[in-house]
């Protein structure tokens, strides 16, 4: 059995981030045809909701990263805060058997 004790938060934060933006590569082309299938019906006359339309897909994977970012630096605070930083991973074996 492995028990992890404490976690790099920089490390947990990278990684966060990098999934989180992932994410947001996926989402950002169902958000595009909801903008463009709401632009097509008609429903919206002003000029700048193209444009926002246009530039939500390219910032939702980076607005995604930030977030992802932020949650895995207070995610791992609360894991380990004795240890925060000092270790990317530690483990502690443990042999003993139950009966």
């Amino acid at each position: 059995m492995h028990i992890i004790k404490s976690v790099g938060v920089l490390s947990v934060a990278k990684i966060t981030g990098l999934m989180y933006a992932c994410m947001g590569l996926i989402f950002a082309p169902l958000f595009l045809l909801i903008g463009v299938l709401a632009s097509a019906a008609g429903q919206c006359n002003n000029p700048l909701a193209g444009i926002f339309i246009l530039a939500l897909p390219f910032s939702c994977p980076c607005s995604m990263g930030v977030i992802g970012f932020i949650a895995g630096v207070i995610g791992a605070l609360l894991y380990s805060p004795s240890r925060a930083g000092r270790a990317a991973l530690t483990w502690r074996w443990s042999c003993a058997r139950r009966l």
